[in-house]
Order: structure tokens, then sequence, then C-alpha cells
């Protein structure tokens, strides 16, 4: 369905976007010929808690998430019904539909929407099919809202009332299985996150590395006896957190340098150098795909204390994104925007790799939470990042423990991938279902039946 000139009263017809002729059983009319609506209002008594006589307020949260949040007045109010058809007619989320969620008193921002001749759930299962071409069309630059000349020029279908009462049936039969699956693979993108988190747990307490261990262990075992027909102990007799041959340092004590960026503002420009951002961090990379630039001179001025190199780890200190390490990659030249630290090692004895994900691992997150609480404003100082302990393996099997990480994430990444490729597919499954339903394709017809 898509939206034609609307000048003189043109209006959008459901079979555009179907490519399919009606059944001949079926009527279409205007939605502004169908349907009968009541903005909601402000009521002039609204409190957050409850007293006689009140009724919940349905506002944008309420209606999306069925939490009741403050309570009105019914005698200035828009009084609806448990289960009548809203709509979301100014804001962002502008023709999302649904029922409502308690009898109360409607918010300023919603529409119920009302009908004599339709069966309960067609009307509502019709407008969600509507809300990409609402959605994406809207009226008014600041905020948004339905746009009055599309919506009620849409054209719906309308299918005698006991094959709409079986449309709706169906509908509802088939929706909750496409919507079982959407959650499952939901719930996947946690697994792997989940998964990523163990990951890094094991990479820096040795024990995603501890077969490599042993393997070695056995290696030099073998040579001892050869050479000097002497038997070598287990690696580590005595309980530790980390492994015997691994040590414990400071963020200070393994990095040759270590950068706070300028605290100003850069000043940006169309072109030129890139300057990141913090919105450009994510765990283990740094995202390119959006930059800004700043001109050659306020590059080196944000450059004057050490020029940001390939491997050199960068840090989120401050903000939402607070405690995200990445490592900046070969060929862009960057400098540092703000509310971040670079930290350089000295790529021998302690990779910059392994200092990554050490940084984006639980246990350094745990330091982070400890450090910064329930702060509205989060942030960590220079001085608190150089004390945080990190675990220092061996720098051979720090290498080792990098290519298990990395293989592994590559594995995550190939999921992930799979699962936004299937959640695409269910999004088109409920609009290709809803799509047919209208066609007149998801049920039999009365004259199928022989009625």
């Amino acid at each position: 369905m898509k939206a034609n000139n609307r000048n003189n009263g043109d209006f959008i017809s459901v079979s555009e976007a179907t490519d399919s002729i009606l059944p001949v059983s079926w009527n279409s009319a205007l939605l502004r010929d169908t349907l009968l609506h009541r903005k909601g209002k402000k009521p002039k008594r609204l409190e957050d808690a409850k007293w006689d006589g009140s009724v919940p307020y349905i506002d944008i949260e309420a209606f999306e998430t069925g939490r009741i949040r403050k309570y009105a007045d019914p005698d200035s109010s828009v009084i609806i019904e448990e289960g009548d058809v809203i709509i979301v007619w100014d804001g962002a989320r502008c023709g999302l539909v649904g029922k409502a969620p308690a009898r109360g008193a409607l918010g300023s921002t919603l529409m119920a929407l009302t009908s004599t001749s339709l069966r309960e759930g067609y009307l509502l299962r019709f407008l969600q099919l509507l809300y990409e071409i609402i959605n994406t069309n809207p009226r008014g630059t600041g905020i948004p809202h339905v746009d009055p000349e599309i919506f009620w020029n849409l054209e719906m279908p309308i299918a005698p009332e006991e094959e709409q009462k079986r449309i709706v049936a169906k509908i509802d039969e088939l929706l909750p299985k496409v919507n079982a699956v959407r959650e499952r693979l939901i719930r996947v993108k946690e697994i792997m996150r989940r998964f990523r988190q163990s990951v890094l747990a094991a990479a820096c307490s040795g024990r995603l590395s501890e077969d490599w261990r042993d393997s070695q262990v056995l290696v030099n075992e073998k040579k001892c006896n050869e050479n000097h027909g002497v038997r070598s102990g287990a690696e580590n007799d005595e309980p530790s957190l980390l492994p015997a041959s691994w040590t414990r340092a400071t963020i200070n004590q393994v990095c040759n340098e270590i950068v706070d960026c300028p605290h100003s503002t850069p000043k940006w420009a169309k072109d030129g150098e890139i300057c990141v951002r913090t919105t450009n961090f994510r765990p283990g990379f740094l995202d390119l795909s959006e930059v800004r630039y700043v001109s050659k001179e306020t590059y080196k001025k944000r450059t004057e204390r050490l020029d940001p190199m390939p491997g050199d780890v960068l840090y989120s200190r401050e903000g939402g994104i607070l405690g995200i390490a990445c490592r900046i990659p070969e060929g862009p030249k960057i400098c540092l925007g703000q509310r971040m630290m670079l930290m350089r090692t000295d790529k021998i004895r302690f990779k910059s790799a392994f200092l990554m994900h050490a940084l984006n691992s639980p246990q350094t997150q745990q330091i982070v939470i400890e450090l910064t609480g329930g702060s509205a404003s989060p942030h960590l100082n220079v001085k608190e990042i150089k004390q945080f302990p990190v675990p220092v393996p061996p720098p051979i099997e720090q290498v080792e423990i990098v290519r298990r990480v990395e293989s592994l994430f590559k594995l995550a990444d190939k999921i992930e991938k799979r699962v936004e490729v299937e959640l695409s597919r269910t999004e088109k499954m409920t609009q290709a279902i809803l799509a047919k339903a209208f066609r007149g394709e998801l049920v039999a017809s009365e004259a199928e039946l022989g009625r």
C-alpha cells in the first residue's frame, strides 16, 4: 500500500499494496466513512496516586507496557473501555495501534477508534497492516503526528461479517506462533551476549587456555625427562585465582603510554582527519561506518601529546557507554574526541589485543560498577583506570588466548547475523499474514463455504 497524490481527496487503495482485486462479496470504504474517533486530552486533575472516583490515565507508557503511572478525574477526561482500539496520534510512534489495557482516561497523544460495522479485532489487525505507511508519512516538523489527509483517506476492505470473524480468528492463531519464534530469536541474541562475556571471563582467568598450558607442560616435562632425567611436578599445586605461570599487574604497569583525551569539544569540519567519538566504540572494535572530521590544524592540536597508532587501545571512561574498550584498526589516521583515553602497550611483553579483552571482561566491568555505583552521570578518572588490575599471562599464551577469543567471537558473529536474517523474516511474515488476510486469501470465503 502506498500513498497517492492526495489532491482532490484521492484515497489510498489496499489493492495497490496487495496487487489483488478484492473478492466479489467484499466491500470497501474510506476510514473517514467507517470509523468514529475520539481524541484524548489532558484532564484537569492528574495525580500519581489514586483517589476516590479517579480512573487510570492511559498515556503512551500505559498503552505500550500496561503500567499505569497516573490517575485522572473522569469528569474532565475522555473515557475509554478496556479493549478499545487506540492509536498513537502524536509522537515518534505515531500510527502504532493496540487495545486499551484498562478502562480509563485517554491520554492527549492517543485517539480511540470504533466502528459499528466491523467485528472485534478486524479493525485492529487492518490498522496494524497500515503502520509503516502511517508512521513514515507523518505531518509536523516538530513532534510528528498522524497525517489526517493520509489516514482518513485510506481505503479499508470489508469482508462479510462471518468472514471477518474467521479472518480474525485465523490471524489470532498464526501471529502468536510468529511472535513465539521472534521471542526465541531475541533470546538467542541475549545468549550470544552472555556467551561473549563468558569467553572473556574464561580468557582472563586462565580457563580458556588451560588445555594449551597442559600441552606445554607435557612438552616441557618430556624435554626435562630426556635431558635431565627429572620428572616435573604439576603446573600449580597450590590453589590460586590465576595459573601459577601468570602474574597480576595494573594498567599503568603494562602500558608504556596512557593519554587522556583533550578536555574540549572539537571544532568539526566537513572533511579532513577523523576524530573518533565514544559512539564509534563497540566492545572489541572501532566502528568507523559513521565518522566526523576535524581540520589538519585541529588534528595536530589534539595529537600533541601522542599520535594515535594502529593497535592502540581506546577506552570510554564517561557517559552511557562507559567502560568499552576497542583498538585502532590499520589504515585511518584518527584523533581523540571527548570522554575517552588511549593506552599503548610495548606489544612484546603485553599484547594490546589482550589488554582490550581484559578491559571488556566481566572482571573489569565489575570494578567499573563498584566505582560508579548508581550514578546518574557515571564516569571514571584516569587515576582510577591506571590502577585497574589485569592478569598477565606469558606473552606466548596471550597470543593463543587472543586467537581463541577471536575465533569464538567470529562464531558468535555468524550466529547473530543469521538471527538478524531470521528476525527480519518474522517481521515480513507478520506483514504477509496481515496482507493476505485483507486480500481475502487467508480463510475460505462465504461462497466457498456454500453460504
